[in-house]
């Protein structure tokens, strides 16, 4: 299997979860619509842990890849 494809899904995941974690720490702390923005911010928050995780999979799926690749 490539590692091409992998990169690529790994990039979207974390970019994605790092932008909802930004996006939910600028909702906490400036509270741009006051009660709600906490909830949303917090909310958005266990939200981004999502794509977070799956990339770190996507990333060990990656280094059996690599090690593979290598063995052969």
């Amino acid at each position: 299997m490539e590692v091409g494809p992998l990169e690529k899904t790994y990039r979207k995941l974390i970019m994605s979860g790092l932008l909802l974690l930004l996006t939910a720490f600028a909702l906490l702390i400036f509270k741009p619509t006051g009660t709600s923005s906490v909830a949303l911010g917090a909310v958005l928050f266990a939200v981004s842990f999502l794509p977070l995780e799956l990339a770190r999979r996507v990333a060990a799926k990656i280094a059996v890849e690599i090690r593979e690749e290598g063995k052969a």
